[in-house]
């Protein structure tokens, strides 16, 4: 069983910009980069897994480096998939809180775990 809430609100938090190849201007709110998962929530059993995704970031295209953690790996481990992407596991039953961040900016998604079937 796993269920998701779309998230509606972007989390900023960049205190320095790096510009794609060709841009020249350090000014204005689309040169800051956002890092914003697609969900803010979710409930997996043990043993299940689910694809964190971050959406689309600013400047179009620019894709920052990130990095993810889980607030506690006995519960909820997490490992980079791809650029944009993260496969959250349920260990055990609990809650954890699946971070991820980039040049300053950052997210985080709130993985409950329930116990597995029979």
């Amino acid at each position: 069983m796993h269920g998701a809430v779309t998230r509606t609100l972007v989390l900023l938090g960049a205190s320095t910009v790096l510009l794609p190849a060709g841009c020249t201007s350090t000014s204005g709110p689309d040169r800051i980069p956002k890092v914003q998962l697609e969900v803010e929530t979710a409930t997996l059993a043990v043993g299940d897994t689910l694809q964190a995704r971050l959406l689309p970031m600013l400047p179009p295209g620019y894709v920052p480096p990130v990095e993810w953690s889980s607030s506690n790996p006995t519960i909820a481990g997490v490992l980079a998939t791809g650029t944009l992407t993260a496969r959250v596991t349920g260990l055990q039953a609990g809650q954890a809180v699946i971070h991820v961040a980039g040049e300053g900016a950052r997210d985080s998604l709130r993985v409950t775990v329930v116990p597995g079937g029979p």
